[in-house]
């Protein structure tokens, strides 16, 4: 049977060594076979893929369209929009608005992020700060750059096979895993997240007997 132990950890910042922060919290529970499994943002952080949100440059468009977007989504916010348009580009964005706004008004939805490409989905805004840990709920997070290499080395690291996750109590996604895994079945594996979403504090999950 499949168990999912979520790892209590202390804040990771920018300046600690992620395959070393990986492994000593991990030490005593993760065995080769297992798998262990990392949140975005340590990614993301680890990659110093994170921007200041009040110190951000933000446009008039990105002011302008973020003010259609669903309030749940990162952007909302005009700091998440010109993430996005830093991302994916001026047009790219823009074409996803327009076409996710009007096939929205036939029911269908999802269409934003189907144009606009994972790195723009993968986004956490600033928001209101309730899902992210002081000092970080102040910084735009984006997609790391390379999950499957920070998976690499985490398990060269551990001995342990590694995936670097995006989750959410909606959906589960892969960004990165070492060599051999297969992404479906680590998605499928963490589809509760076991995670959190808010101030749990546990942004590593050891998945015992996957």
């Amino acid at each position: 049977m499949t168990d999912l132990i979520p790892i209590k950890t202390r804040l990771y910042t920018e300046d600690d060594n992620l395959p070393d922060f990986v492994a000593g919290y991990t030490q005593n529970i993760a065995r080769p076979g297992d798998i262990i499994a990392i949140a975005q943002k340590l990614a993301s952080i680890s990659e110093r893929r994170i921007v200041f949100a009040p110190g951000m440059k933000v446009s008039r468009l990105a002011r302008f369209i973020s003010r259609f977007v669903d309030p749940k989504s990162s952007q909302h916010s005009p700091e998440g929009m010109q993430a996005a348009f830093n991302e994916a580009g001026y047009v790219r964005v823009t074409l996803a608005a327009a076409v996710g706004g009007l096939t929205k008004l036939f029911g269908r939805s999802g269409d934003f992020y189907r144009i606009a490409g994972e790195k723009v989905a993968i986004i956490d805004d600033a928001g209101d700060g309730t899902g992210t840990i002081p000092p970080y709920n102040k910084y735009v997070i984006l997609a790391p750059e390379d999950p499957d290499g920070i998976s690499e080395a985490i398990k060269m690291k551990t001995g342990v096979d590694a995936a670097v996750m995006d989750c959410s109590y909606v959906a589960s996604t892969t960004l990165g895993v070492s060599a051999g895994l297969d992404r479906n079945q680590v998605a499928d594996l963490l589809k509760t997240n076991p995670f959190g979403n808010f101030d749990e504090m546990t942004p590593i999950v050891v998945i015992k007997n996957p």
